[in-house]
């Protein structure tokens, strides 16, 4: 039998295993820790932590009586420790890389289908809740041809429905897995 205490974790009440409580405690710390000298590292801690308790609700709502150590075992193994963080940008450099070299021989006429794809919104880049960019991405267009797409069907009456409807009907790229990458993900100390 474990100890289970419930926290406030950015404004939502968690109940949470006293050992997971402890586990998400050093995380967040370390967290603060690796972006001591970053610009702007409250608001980047602030937002890894908004998305931490998104995903503690999430598995609440789902039925969860709390949190375990497995939970946040598997959200700190989704989002990262601040040592693989150094890593990570170093394979993002070199990815960037080779995907522009990539874009450029595929401009090229070089393109292959790529399989089957499938329809989601971008969590990473919105202005609401996503499903825009997630059709840009899917038909390979610009991301403001959709917006102003539906900017011009928002007047005609069927913008509005449309696009609520694909709110609610396309899957988010983020909840695709638990601690799937969000817009900037970032972590802030917890507040007791």
């Amino acid at each position: 039998m474990k100890q289970v205490i419930n926290i406030n974790f950015q404004g939502r009440v968690v109940p949470i295993e006293v050992t997971a409580f402890e586990l998400l405690k050093n995380y967040t710390e370390s967290l603060s820790r690796h972006f001591a000298n970053e610009e702007g590292k409250e608001e980047i801690i602030n937002d890894i932590e908004s998305r931490i308790g998104e995903l503690f609700q999430e598995r609440i709502t789902k039925g969860a009586t709390c949190i375990t150590e497995d939970d946040v075992n598997a959200i700190i193994k989704n989002m990262g420790r601040p040592e693989e963080f150094e890593a990570m940008d170093d394979t993002q450099t070199q990815s960037t890389a080779s995907s522009s070299t990539s874009q450029e021989q595929s401009s090229a006429g070089n393109t292959q289908p790529t399989g089957n794809k499938r329809l989601f919104r971008d969590e990473n880049d919105k202005v609401l809740g996503g499903v825009c960019s997630g059709l840009a991405n899917y038909f390979n267009i610009d991301v403001v041809i959709v917006r102003i797409i539906f900017v011009v069907l928002l007047f005609s009456g069927i913008g509005f429905l449309t696009y609520i409807i694909m709110w609610i009907a396309v899957p988010s790229s983020a909840t695709t897995q638990i601690g799937g990458a969000r817009k900037n993900c970032s972590v802030t100390p917890m507040k007791n």
